[in-house]
């Protein structure tokens, strides 16, 4: 639920800057568009996060401890070597489709956005997810990428 209503806040923040920015368009405001990210951020990030998570703090570990700074980062280069990769796809791809675009716009989309979205992504998120992993209980940690994902899905949403 609180996935969901942040990529939801987080689109809509994006839409008022889109119209702010560019008042000649006459852009009205998408509630659809805003449903559809809700959704996503609700039925598909959060699901696959939350596991995903669950997978790198069990199965990542290069000490016996578990818990030192190599484990930390051994997990942190493992989410960041993966998980962006797929989820930046899934993003791209459910939110054309949802949008109504054709396969042919989309792998334009991605042809033009995925890198520089990917790469943006690694100047950004693994900071967050060192702290997330070092800090944060397992419990807790789809909540604190939940809090960061405000600001980054308001940078995807006007991508």
């Amino acid at each position: 639920l609180i996935s969901g209503t942040l990529f939801a806040t987080g689109g809509s923040i994006a839409q008022i800057i889109n119209m702010r920015t560019d008042p000649d368009t006459h852009q009205q405001f998408d509630w659809y568009k805003t449903l559809r990210l809700g959704l996503y951020g609700g039925l598909v990030f959060a699901p696959l996060a939350k596991r995903w998570m669950s997978f790198v703090q069990s199965k990542v570990q290069i000490t016996t401890a578990g818990n030192t700074i190599k484990d930390t980062l051994a997990r942190t280069f493992v989410d960041q070597s993966i998980f962006p990769c797929g989820i930046i796809f899934c993003y791209f791809t459910i939110n054309g489709l949802t949008d109504g675009k054709s396969i042919d716009e989309i792998k334009l989309h991605l042809k033009h956005h995925y890198v520089s979205t990917l790469l943006t992504n690694w100047t950004v998120w693994p900071v967050v997810q060192f702290v997330n992993y070092t800090f944060i209980p397992l419990a807790r940690r789809l909540l604190f990428v939940n809090v960061f994902s405000l600001f980054w899905n308001v940078f995807l949403a006007v991508r």
